[in-house]
């Protein structure tokens, strides 16, 4: 695991809020958003997701509710 599991509930708004901006941005721009999740949330999409289909806010949810996330 590269990123971090626990997010203040202000880092996991923007997490999402990020993730649905991905999910309809084109390449470059979802190469500079995937950029700041990592980089300023340390947030790692490939910690979590391991096929290609897309990780969105609701993959985000579960991960909490399972309790793979933690949320402060």
């Amino acid at each position: 695991m590269k990123g971090k599991i626990t997010f203040t509930r202000h880092e996991a708004e923007i997490i999402q809020q990020t993730l649905d901006q991905v999910r309809r941005a084109d390449r470059a721009t979802q190469k500079r958003l995937r950029h700041v999740l990592r980089g300023s949330m340390s947030f790692y999409i490939s910690d979590f997701a391991s096929s290609n289909s897309g990780f969105t806010p609701a993959d985000f949810d579960k991960l909490v509710k399972c309790g793979t996330i933690t949320i402060l």
